[in-house]
């Protein structure tokens, strides 16, 4: 699991590397211009760097490294799950179980599972270092690249909104790595069983939002439930979504996939079974 997880974090940092370049030749191309107009007009206004949390945004929501909102969920799984897929189908759990507690023994690998929801944290720590150090630590309110922009909230606002869209991006990919292990109980292929897993997701990302969130939305009269029910919607919160709204989905789907792991995994016999297979 850590091999997987440290070639999956260099790679996000060479797309945060090759993006982080794209923007400086941008940023100085835009300070040449006006430093050259400026000899014609000295009001014109020599543009500074972005804000750190929109540089932040700039990152996960339009660059090359944007491509980790439809990725996450595939690598939380690869993450999550490799351990587990293993041991169950490599024979080891039959062997511990015959000396340890089956609840017992489930319960300490899906939590030890669970920890691969820690990459995203780490991705918007290092979104936080890289954008701080490209934008030479600006923290101002302002939107300075484009200074005529209206003021934006406090910067301690904003940070606060980034730490909440993280904290609610790791509840969610507990969800995620717990669809990937009910669908480890059936597969003996770990590539299958996260590219099945993947393909699940896509599946109920289009589901809800054109089957479920309309009809949410006509019962309710709440547009919370139009594009806010995929994951997309953890990374941009759409018309009526709130942070608390978005723990609280999070937290629900942690609970749907946190029971339908236990009833796959309650049977010991049964599980020994697919394990021999």
């Amino acid at each position: 699991m850590k091999k997987i997880f440290i070639f999956i974090i260099l790679l996000f940092i060479i797309c945060l590397v090759i993006d982080s370049k794209k923007y400086l030749d941008f940023y100085k191309s835009h300070v040449d211009l006006a430093e050259y107009l400026k000899k014609e007009d000295p009001e014109i206004l020599v543009p500074s760097h972005f804000n750190v949390t929109d540089k932040m945004k700039g990152y996960y929501r339009d660059d090359t490294a944007s491509l980790i909102q439809f990725l996450f969920p595939l690598f939380v799984i690869m993450i999550g799950c490799y351990e587990f897929h293993n041991k169950l189908h490599s024979g080891f759990i039959k062997n511990v179980i015959m000396k340890e507690k089956y609840t017992k023994y489930l319960k300490r690998e899906i939590f030890h599972a669970w920890k691969a929801a820690w990459f995203l944290p780490t991705v918007f720590l290092l979104i936080f270092v890289f954008s701080c150090f490209i934008t030479n630590f600006n923290f101002s309110s302002v939107n300075s690249f484009f200074p005529m922009e209206s003021k934006q909230p406090n910067m301690p606002s904003q940070l606060f909104e980034q730490l909440i869209l993280c904290l609610n991006l790791t509840l969610v990919s507990i969800a995620c790595i717990n669809l990937g292990l009910l669908v480890s109980k059936k597969n003996e292929h770990f590539i299958f069983t996260v590219i099945l897993s993947y393909v699940i997701l896509v599946i109920y990302q289009v589901f809800v939002e054109i089957i479920i969130g309309p009809i949410l939305r006509d019962i309710f009269h709440s547009n919370f439930f139009v594009n806010n029910l995929t994951l997309f919607g953890f990374w941009f919160y759409g018309a009526s979504a709130t942070p608390l709204m978005m723990s609280l989905y999070a937290c629900l789907l942690i609970g749907i996939t946190s029971f339908l792991l236990k009833f796959a995994y309650k049977n010991k016999e049964n599980v020994i079974i697919y394990a021999e297979k």
